[in-house]
């Protein structure tokens, strides 16, 4: 399904990051790879090619993400008024501003915790100390996840555990959702 189709295209990208061949990402590895799929989102994002991700963009891009998934698919129905399955026009602008407000939220996040000098946008040096930040939790997530799930106890996730890994994490968002 769904899940499944996503954890193959990590896996994918897993093989193609695993430099030495020994199925398991080394932490250079893993930041090669994550800084290669960054930089494939952002050029997928910036539609008109000038280097800069707007508002509009980023609200695109989270539509075209979201209704690509079933929970993307629970909110457009939210947002169907007249229950015929396919959204209008107004609907689905309102769908947009919604994305709009959340994807505003994001940015007045990063701009409160990143902006240190006041200016109202994120420059190279700010962006640098947000993108390690964001490094030390997604190591400190890799950590615990693979504590968890590492169940040959070689401190690595083979992909065995990664399939188990994969469908738990899944099964706590789903529930999430539901919540």
């Amino acid at each position: 399904g769904e899940g499944r189709d996503m954890f193959g295209r990590m896996e994918e990208m897993i093989k193609k990051y695993d430099l030495d061949g020994d199925g398991v990402l080394s932490s250079e590895e893993r930041k090669a790879m994550m800084l290669a799929m960054a930089e494939e989102s952002r050029a997928r994002m910036d539609l008109d090619g000038d280097g800069e991700i707007s508002l509009d963009e980023r609200v695109a891009a989270r539509r075209e993400r979201m209704l690509d998934t079933a929970w993307g698919l629970r909110i457009a129905d939210r947002f169907d008024a007249d229950g015929d399955g396919v959204l209008s026009i107004e609907e689905e602008a309102n769908m947009d501003a919604m994305l709009r407000e959340r994807e505003q939220q994001r940015i007045d996040r990063d701009l409160e915790r990143y902006d240190t000098d006041g200016d109202g946008t994120i420059s190279s040096e700010e962006r640098a100390v947000q993108q390690e930040q964001r490094q030390a939790r997604q190591d400190e997530r890799m950590r615990e996840v693979t504590e968890q799930f590492d169940e040959d106890g070689d401190g690595n996730l083979d992909e065995d555990e990664r399939v188990t890994a994969y469908s738990s994490y899944r099964d706590r968002m789903e529930i999430r959702r539901f919540l």
